[in-house]
């Protein structure tokens, strides 16, 4: 085919050519107009346990020790510590964001969150003045702060809130 041919079978079918991906463009544009940004995240975790595998690949494989190591590390993640220690973690970033990031929050989730926050703790977060190279609140301190509050008493807010999300993850078993 000249380069004559292919000019001319290109006029030939400019139309479609044309029409084509602009009805494409415009779909697509149209589907992600305002796209929902709640997420569903699932984590599979691949210790070597099951596997047997280890620096040492001589060993045989011990399905006791297998099964105890699989109890031991559920046990660590269905612990109320280590449920605290996330959670307040996660408080600690959000509190911790002078507006909303879609990164860690969304819109609607931060003000529903700033909504329900009670008086002290809103004071403590104007006042700080550790602040990050963002202009956030400095997340450590944050979460030491949180930690002090959660555990002076068990009528704050930190102590019932978290309290409450615990009690939402106990509810919802495991599942694979």
């Amino acid at each position: 085919m000249k380069p004559i041919d292919f000019i001319k079978l290109i006029l030939k079918h400019k139309t479609i050519l044309t029409v084509v991906p602009l009805i494409f463009g415009l779909l697509a544009v149209l589907l992600t107009i305002n796209p929902k940004r709640s997420y569903y995240s699932e984590t599979m975790l691949y210790t070597g346990i099951a596997s047997g595998s280890s620096i040492e690949m001589d060993k045989t494989f011990n399905y006791l020790a297998a099964n105890n190591a699989f109890d031991n590390l559920i046990n660590v993640i269905k612990s109320r510590d280590t449920q605290e220690e996330v959670a307040i973690r996660l408080l600690s970033q959000h509190l911790s964001l002078r507006k909303p990031n879609h990164k860690f929050i969304s819109d609607e989730s931060y003000e529903a969150l700033m909504e329900i926050l009670p008086e002290d703790l809103k004071s403590y977060l104007a006042t700080n003045k550790n602040l990050d190279e963002n202009g956030n609140l400095d997340y450590e301190t944050t979460v030491l702060y949180l930690t002090e509050l959660m555990n002076s008493d068990n009528s704050n807010f930190v102590y019932s809130l978290l309290s409450l999300m615990i009690h939402i993850i106990h509810w919802r078993p495991f599942q694979k």
